[in-house]
């Protein structure tokens, strides 16, 4: 009986070990299928970036306007996503919106950052920052939704956040001018977390410029002067 006893427990630990190593390999083929999906994501990215023009950009402005409407709305979030963030692989995406007043001409323009994240808690960001040529400028952080979608049995949720944040249009002008066909030059902006990460992110002075057209051809076909707002 201890024979066969010894013999069943090295077939157990052969298995046992044989099984090992299938989790090992199926693990390990896990990882190089995620690494490399993430190689082609940064490449697919890479190249959509490359190709963004200004033209491009404006073709796909959002406008919604009436004649009941006293605000025109632009906004570029259809005319670029990427696969995942600048700088991380969760959802964050970024785009311009801008709002004309019909009758003064008084004009807003706002980053509006869409962000998916997991975590343990939120992360409420309540600040922000963005380069300029003279350095950071701080800007007052704008709230339009936060939800949490779900939650796991080990206190991780999936939550959403919706932040903006207003720019001047003589910083985008200077933007949307840095624009150079096939070359990579992100505009840099931060949100600040109240808990947890910041987030950093960025826009192609391309997709700027491309806002900034439809802008100034509603203007021009409006007959609306250029005011910035007080």
């Amino acid at each position: 009986m201890l024979g066969l006893n010894r013999e069943m427990l090295f077939r157990d630990n052969r298995e046992s070990y044989g099984q090992l190593l299938r989790r090992l390999s199926l693990a390990a083929a896990a990882i190089l299928a995620v690494s490399s999906a993430r190689a082609d994501s940064d490449e697919d990215n890479r190249a959509a970036m490359l190709a963004l023009t200004p033209q491009g950009v404006c073709d796909l402005v959002q406008v919604k306007d009436d004649d009941l409407d006293t605000i025109a709305t632009f906004s570029s979030s259809n005319a670029f996503h990427l696969k995942h963030g600048f700088f991380s692989d969760s959802d964050f995406h970024p785009f311009l919106r801008a709002f004309i007043d019909k009758r003064s001409g008084a004009t807003t323009f706002q980053v509006y950052e869409h962000t998916l994240y997991s975590d343990t808690s939120w992360r409420f960001y309540n600040s922000a920052t963005y380069a300029t040529a003279a350095g950071p400028v701080a800007s007052a952080v704008t709230v339009i939704d936060r939800e949490v979608n779900s939650c796991d049995a080990y206190g991780e949720c999936s939550y959403t956040e919706d932040i903006a944040f207003d720019v001047p249009e003589a910083t985008l002008r200077a933007i949307a001018a840095s624009y150079t066909p096939n070359t990579l030059n992100l505009w840099l902006f931060k949100f600040g977390a109240h808990s947890g990460d910041d987030l950093k992110d960025g826009l192609m002075p391309a997709e700027v410029a491309g806002l900034l057209m439809a802008v100034d051809h509603y203007r021009q076909t409006h007959s609306i002067a250029a005011t910035p707002k007080p």
